[in-house]
């Protein structure tokens, strides 16, 4: 997992020092905008100014950020957010909660990057998942093929788990897991475990 940073004159992104830590990884500065991210690499943009070339430069491309957002009258900021899938986080907000906004952000960037490698079934498999938290395996796949034989959805599942590994795709940021009958959904950010709170004893 990377983490990518544009920002005005590869200045220090706001909060720098405790998105490393909370993290555990060093923040790469880039010298110029990619037109797209792998699997895991998750960036971030803080600028001064929106330029016009800088939309038309990305608007036709799949790239996902977060943007940081001081003012929310920024020039051009009401056209550059939507690119980037509408995500952004604070400077008001506070340094903890800045971060916690920043994890769901990137839980979300990488959800819109799979929108572009997987088929509509797989995205509402995983969709579903991601949702229910702990899905009951015979009731997803009652909802998804209107049965509740579990070979159907066995079969799904297993293609699933292969495009999120796939090497074409990159890394597996997302990982589906399957515990006494239930599917979680689980990723890197979180070191693949499930939360305390979903797991059914």
């Amino acid at each position: 997992m990377k983490i990518l940073a544009y920002t005005t004159d590869k200045r220090k992104l706001f909060y720098a020092d405790a998105i490393e830590e909370a993290f555990g990884l060093p923040i790469e500065y880039l010298d110029e905008i990619p037109s797209q991210t792998g699997v895991g690499e998750l960036l971030i943009v803080e600028l001064d100014t929106i330029p016009d070339e800088l939309i038309e430069e990305i608007k036709y491309t799949t790239l996902k950020y977060v943007y940081v957002v001081d003012d929310f009258t920024q020039r051009n900021l009401n056209r550059f957010l939507p690119l980037g899938g509408n995500l952004c986080v604070l400077k008001s907000m506070g340094q903890d909660e800045y971060i916690e906004a920043l994890f769901g952000r990137f839980h979300l960037m990488e959800i819109y990057k799979l929108f572009h490698v997987v088929s509509r079934t797989d995205m509402e498999l995983f969709r579903l998942i991601n949702r229910a938290g702990n899905g009951e395996k015979g009731k997803l796949s009652d909802i998804l093929f209107g049965s509740t034989s579990e070979n159907t959805m066995d079969v799904s599942l297993s293609r699933l788990r292969k495009k999120l590994r796939d090497p074409e795709i990159g890394n597996d940021f997302f990982r589906v897991i399957t515990k006494k009958g239930r599917l979680y959904l689980v990723n890197q950010l979180n070191h693949y475990k499930i939360a305390d709170y979903l797991v059914v004893e």
